[in-house]
């Protein structure tokens, strides 16, 4: 069976929560990852994947097929969202910085370029 799969964040009352439903809006998975509000959440271009920032002063990856946490960026400072430049490149922006950032290909995970 295919799912269409999309995310919905939820918002509401400083909500930590990511739920993920199919089509027919049937609840697939809560994320709840986060300790602190959720303030940015992405797709990763190509891959069945996303990317979600925190007050925490996280940034997530997760797996959208197993649903398994893939890897945890641990900041400075709490971040105040993220964008995805392209399918290499992501930024990362807080009250006094923002960091660019490299996927690596070989393990899916994080390099600064600063």
């Amino acid at each position: 069976m295919i799912y269409i799969i999309y995310i919905i964040l939820l918002i509401y009352n400083l909500s930590i929560l990511v739920q993920v439903r199919n089509s027919t809006d049937d609840l697939l998975h809560i994320f709840n990852n986060h300790t602190n509000k959720i303030t940015g959440l992405e797709i990763i271009p190509g891959k069945p994947a996303f990317l979600s920032s925190s007050l925490d002063g996280s940034i997530g990856m997760f797996n959208l097929v197993n649903f398994q946490e893939i890897y945890r960026l641990y900041l400075k400072e709490p971040s105040c969202g993220i964008d995805i430049i392209d399918e290499n490149q992501f930024l990362s922006y807080s009250e006094r910085e923002v960091i660019l950032w490299n996927f690596n290909n070989l393990t899916d995970c994080f390099t600064a370029l600063r």
